[in-house]
């Protein structure tokens, strides 16, 4: 249904911008299917943010100006969006781990201080986390001698499974594996609900950025912009 209303508002009611936002698209929403189902179709498209970006979903929900009917779900969304967000808000110093890489040796985050830290969640089944790979491939070479660690943390996955992935796609990044112990705990600390998950981290070992952009996405210039302030220098 929202893929109908985003092609109508390019297509038909936006030719003249090339562009469609938001904003127009809840409008060509309510013209193709009247007000109050425009609603539920906006609100449930804008909270599927909810466990990829919370804080973009309430960005999002305030762009708006919904009915009174709808307070109480626009309520609801905000308050368990606020609530994931306080799980590792920002500042808050990162939870630790000590998960194997490819060698069997334990590596821990601490390690990695003194540089700015981009963690990559994923596990096997996820194909929205695999096709991200390229992307991290390209971050690692792009950042080569900068202060920066990209980690990409399987979960949810056979050591087996985790080590042919890696190997068949070239990932570049470094490569850790969280055993099922592991993985229920880094996703409680991360709050971690939705694959894939990215933080940014910075020198000092405290949260710049929990549910970040994923690297096709743009992560990079978030990153470019950290490793740009004097202090990370």
């Amino acid at each position: 249904m929202w893929q109908y209303i985003y092609h109508k508002s390019t297509s038909t009611y936006q030719k003249a911008k090339k562009t469609s936002t938001l904003s127009s698209d809840y409008e060509t929403a309510k013209l193709l299917l009247g007000k109050q189902i425009a609603e539920f179709y906006t609100i449930f498209s804008i909270s599927a943010e909810l466990g990829k970006n919370p804080e973009q979903m309430k960005v999002d929900l305030s762009k708006l100006i919904f009915s009174k009917s709808s307070n109480y779900l626009i309520t609801f969304l905000k308050a368990e969006a606020s609530k994931r967000i306080s799980i590792l808000g920002v500042g808050k110093s990162s939870p630790n781990f000590f998960l194997e890489d490819s060698r069997d040796s334990l590596v821990s985050l601490s390690q990695f201080k003194r540089q700015v830290v981009y963690l990559s969640f994923w596990f096997a089944g996820c194909k929205g986390c695999i096709q991200e790979f390229p992307f991290e491939n390209e971050m690692v070479k792009k950042f080569t001698g900068k202060p920066l660690k990209i980690i990409s943390i399987c979960t949810r996955t056979s050591k087996e499974k985790w080590l042919e992935k890696i190997n068949s796609f070239g990932l570049e990044t470094l490569n850790l594996y969280a055993n099922p112990s592991w993985s229920g705990t880094l996703e409680k600390k991360f709050g971690i609900e939705v694959y894939p998950h990215y933080v940014l981290i910075g020198k000092d070992g405290n949260v710049i950025e929990n549910f970040a952009n994923r690297p096709s996405q743009r992560a990079d210039l978030k990153i470019e912009k950290e490793l740009s302030v004097k202090n990370l220098d």
